[in-house]
């Protein structure tokens, strides 16, 4: 639902507009039994009936009684609470009063009667209150939206390496799209929950064979490629970089153009 749903479809009224029944499903029926007809006939034949009732009422109104009002004025007090809390059920809520109203009309049409009495309203009041509950269990994180999971998702990540983390590892192993990562590291940046570290120039064998001599336009840069180095200190990896000119059979000098790791933020 919520790749189907937006918050401004929530808070543009237009979620709030439909019943949500959440309960547990029922065990798979992959060979489902024919309607009895003898109680699909009754069936027809009783709304029938109503229909025909229907239109011997006067003005075609149908009336509520005291009881019926008094009743719902106690419900009411304390569902115009709930409507006035902040956040998303709240929005989501506020139509069902309505729905109560309409439920309790067809208890009343089902009993043939022409006025909406307690007995009626009251179960339609127990339906509306299920129906509050099914609101809360339904969106129960619908707030949480894609992008604050893939924010979660990558502090919790960099958090648990304890150093800098390459952007492609994160890449890599969270699934996530080049705009995704992007668009959840930089809030995370401007929060300082995490950091990116930069290096500068540095000499760098290259170990993985690619022969960057054949590829190289003279005295030119060569685009961006992936090289994996290791460095004096025994230190090894593979970065992003663009290579210059300077080429030997076994080294290459590069220049790294964008920030290449982050950390969480309160580490050095």
């Amino acid at each position: 639902m919520q790749k189907a749903l937006t918050e401004r479809d929530v808070y543009g009224g237009f979620a709030n507009r439909w019943l949500y029944f959440y309960g547990l499903p029922k065990e798979p029926m992959p060979n489902p039994p024919k309607v009895d007809p003898d109680k699909r006939n009754k069936l027809v034949q009783e709304l029938n009936q109503i229909r025909d009732w229907s239109d011997s009422i006067p003005g075609g109104e149908i009336t509520i009684s005291d009881e019926a009002i008094a009743l719902f004025g106690e419900y009411y007090r304390d569902y115009y609470r709930r409507c006035q809390q902040p956040g998303l059920i709240p929005t989501l809520i506020v139509r069902i009063q309505d729905f109560i109203w309409k439920i309790a009309l067809l208890y009343a049409a089902d009993t043939m009667s022409r006025t909406i009495s307690r007995d009626h309203l009251e179960p339609a009041i127990a339906v509306g209150n299920y129906l509050e509950a099914s609101v809360a269990q339904v969106f129960a994180n619908f707030g949480e939206s894609r992008g604050k999971r893939a924010e979660t998702r990558v502090y919790e990540y960099v958090k648990s390496f304890g150093r800098p983390v390459p952007y492609r590892d994160v890449y890599h192993n969270l699934n996530l799209s080049g705009k995704e990562l992007e668009e959840a590291i930089q809030p995370l940046l401007k929060v300082g929950m995490i950091r990116n570290h930069y290096q500068g120039k540095k000499r760098m064998p290259v170990t993985h064979g690619l022969r960057l001599r054949k590829l190289l336009p003279s005295g030119g840069l060569l685009p961006p490629v992936v090289v994996k180095w290791q460095s004096s200190g025994g230190r090894s990896g593979s970065e992003v970089v663009v290579c210059s000119a300077k080429l030997d059979d076994r080294e290459v000098v590069v220049k790294r153009r964008k920030k290449n790791s982050i950390s969480e933020g309160g580490r050095q």
